[in-house]
């Protein structure tokens, strides 16, 4: 029933299936690039004076999950 070019087209001729995408970006370096857009895109003047960093991103982000997120 299987033609063995399409099939080795489609799953490829080895034993596993190539997966192909985007490298994985860590949670930290996420935190990271979040907090160096807000730095860059915000109005507020004392916000911009912190020197907010990847880890203080995230601790925020996490007290505000806490306080706000409903169960």
């Amino acid at each position: 029933m299987e033609v063995a070019d399409n099939f080795a087209a489609i799953h490829g001729s080895s034993d596993k299936t190539k997966i192909s995408g985007k490298p994985k970006v860590k949670k930290i370096d996420a935190f990271k690039a979040l907090a160096k857009h807000l730095v860059s895109n915000t109005k507020n003047e004392a916000l911009r004076k912190v020197g907010l960093t990847g880890r203080n991103m995230q601790q925020r982000w996490r007290t505000y999950m806490r306080r706000f997120k409903k169960p």
